[in-house]
């Protein structure tokens, strides 16, 4: 059974399942947020954004109950689908497969469609778990990304919104560096300290845009290092297993198939990229989990 109702703002048409009434939403449209009605066609009533405590449990959550929920088996399609992708990539990410006619080889770029592809899916699907942990979800989501142009679009929307976010939370380490030049201090270690420094507000503003808030919130940095400061045993936890992950991800990335020799070899070079894609989704429901227990204090974030 499906419930549908109109977004309160905008008045688009929403359908969710009826597992997921009571439960919040946002418009896809124009990203307001209600609560999803008990029955079709009832009147979606609006989430007022105004200050809240935080939602208890956070570490539970994210050291324990976490775990729980990749062995669910309303996760098992996603993790199922996401392994097969991981899978194809390994083999064929980076497998040539030019060809010669004569003395003409023509240069073929198919391995860099399948990464291209690879990503942009992953991506996207790191985002849906965001979103949906922030829902109150405690399964991975269902998987739909579409087919075709639908497919490419969501692809290089999800590259994208992950490179921008890096830039953004970039911008103010980088600035301070360039001034730091200005003044005659170029110390080389201080530099990349500032920007790595900087850096750590990606897994916060990751969180921001999964959870549906305007992409230029994304330089209010004033807003984002105090709700950092606010709760920093939490983020630390959160940056820490997020930045964990991407670098499993970049260290196993460049472990192909045709690069090892032995069968067991290229075995544990899969298992190892598996391990990784594993963690980075763990890294992504620990955001989302960071999100619902603590975005409700700083509505600031998602103004109306």
């Amino acid at each position: 059974m499906t419930i549908s109702c109109t977004c309160p703002q905008c008045g688009r048409v929403c359908g969710f399942k009826d597992q997921y009434a009571g439960r919040r939403a946002r418009c896809l449209a124009c990203n307001a947020r209600f609560i999803i009605p008990a029955a079709d066609g009832a009147k979606a009533v609006p989430v007022q954004p105004s200050p809240q405590e935080p939602l208890p449990g956070f570490f539970r959550a994210a050291l324990a109950d976490n775990f729980s929920v990749f062995i669910q088996k309303e996760s098992l399609f996603g993790i199922i689908l996401s392994a097969a992708l991981i899978a194809f990539h390994f083999f064929a990410g980076n497998a040539d497969y030019s060809f010669t006619v004569g003395h003409f080889r023509p240069p073929l770029i198919v391995g860099w469609i399948v990464t291209f592809g690879c990503a942009g899916y992953l991506l996207w699907y790191c985002m849906e778990i965001i979103n949906s942990t922030f829902m109150d979800n405690d399964f991975l989501p269902d998987i739909f990304v579409g087919t075709g142009f639908a497919f490419l679009g969501e692809s290089v929307k999800n590259i994208y919104l992950f490179i921008a976010a890096a830039a953004a939370a970039a911008i103010p380490g980088s600035a301070v560096t360039a001034l730091l030049e200005i003044i005659g201090l170029t110390h080389q270690g201080l530099q990349t300290a500032i920007v790595l420094l900087s850096l750590t507000m990606w897994p916060m503003m990751l969180a921001m845009l999964g959870s549906g808030a305007a992409p230029w919130e994304l330089f209010r940095y004033d807003r984002i290092i105090r709700m950092i400061a606010k709760t920093a045993g939490a983020y630390l936890l959160t940056a820490s297993v997020t930045f964990a992950a991407l670098l499993a991800v970049y260290v196993t990335v460049g472990l192909f198939a045709q690069d090892i020799k032995s069968s067991a070899g290229i075995l544990a070079a899969l298992a190892a990229r598996l391990a990784a894609a594993g963690a980075l989704l763990f890294a992504m429901r620990t955001i989302g989990l960071y999100a619902r227990h603590y975005f409700r204090c700083f509505p600031e974030l998602f103004p109306s």
